[in-house]
This record gives C-alpha cells, sequence and structure tokens, in this order.
C-alpha cells in the first residue's frame, strides 16, 4: 500500500485525486477542547494520510502522484497566542469519458468510510453528501474531540476528476 513519504511529503497515489483544500474558519469561533495545535496538527496529518492510503489501495490502476502542499506541521498564529495547523494534497486522476456523480460519490466514500470508523470519530457537518453543484460533490466531516476537520470534495473535468479534502484544526493554545 502506498505510504506519504516523511521527508517529502509527495508519494504516489493509486486511487483518487486528492487535495486538501483548506477551509477558512475565524479563530473566534473555535472552542478549546484542551489539545494543542500540535497535538491536533498530528492527528490532522494522521487521520488526512490514512484517507489517501485508502484511497490509493482501492485503485485498480497505476495513477498520477499527489503531492501534499501543507503538512499539518507549521503554526498558524489566529489570535490570543493560538495556533491552527492545515493539512492540503492534490491529485488529479484520469478518466475515460466524463466522471458522473456516481463516480465521484464513489471515490470520497472511501475516504468518508476511514473516517467515520469509530476509531477515528469523524461525523458529517451536514448529515448528507452535499451537492455543490453540477460538477462538484463535497462531504465536510468533523471530529470535535480532536478539533479537526477535513472536507472531502470531487471536481469533474472533461477527462478526470480531482478530488480534495481540506484540512484544518480548530484555534488552539500553542
Amino acid at each position: 500500500m502506498p505510504r506519504v513519504a516523511s521527508t517529502r511529503w509527495h508519494a504516489t497515489a493509486g486511487a483518487g485525486v486528492l487535495a486538501l483544500v483548506l477551509g477558512a474558519t475565524a479563530c473566534s469561533a473555535s472552542k478549546d477542547n484542551g489539545l494543542s495545535s500540535s497535538a491536533a496538527g498530528t492527528r490532522l496529518r494522521s487521520d488526512a494520510t490514512a484517507v489517501l492510503n485508502a484511497m490509493a489501495s482501492n485503485a485498480g490502476a497505476k495513477l498520477p502522484a499527489y503531492t501534499v502542499t501543507e503538512n499539518g506541521t507549521s503554526a498558524i498564529p489566529c489570535g490570543d497566542g493560538k495556533a491552527r495547523r492545515t493539512f492540503s494534497a492534490r491529485q488529479v486522476r484520469p478518466w475515460k469519458g466524463t466522471p458522473t456523480a456516481s463516480d465521484m460519490h464513489g471515490l470520497l466514500s472511501i475516504g468518508d468510510s476511514v473516517l467515520e470508523n469509530a476509531s477515528r470519530g469523524y461525523e458529517q457537518d451536514t448529515g448528507v453528501a452535499q451537492q455543490t453543484g453540477p460538477s462538484v460533490v463535497a462531504w465536510p466531516l468533523v471530529n470535535n474531540k480532536s478539533g479537526t476537520h477535513i472536507t472531502l470534495t470531487a471536481r469533474q473535468g472533461a477527462d478526470n476528476f480531482t478530488v480534495t479534502v481540506t484540512g484544518r484544526t480548530d484555534c488552539l493554545k500553542r
């Protein structure tokens, strides 16, 4: 099963197009759950990497590499001595013809099942898959205990689709 390289954060993923794109949320809206931003960042990185690896292991063909552009290790100040962490990865998956909403839902369900597993503790923010447009499907997930948020998004192209997984922690003590 492909793994994310710890030194370069660039790995070959066999399954979907994955991109962790960051969601912007005001720090004042976050709650203090007792975790440090460092601990929550480690959890975010672990959970996002588990999704990437699950989607890679499910692929039946060799696909382009995914690239992690934010690895959750940098503290981003958000006021009152607090910080948040972010994680971002991206992969474009070639597709014969135009991928359907069903194709995109199928890919996202792999990552969703990893995160909603009892040991990871995520829940869908909306309770259902959120269709944000005719060519975009987004599933926002949250883990209130760990203060982490991950959104799985699939965007349809003419002969490919890109899955983005947006990840951030709450604004927490450093």
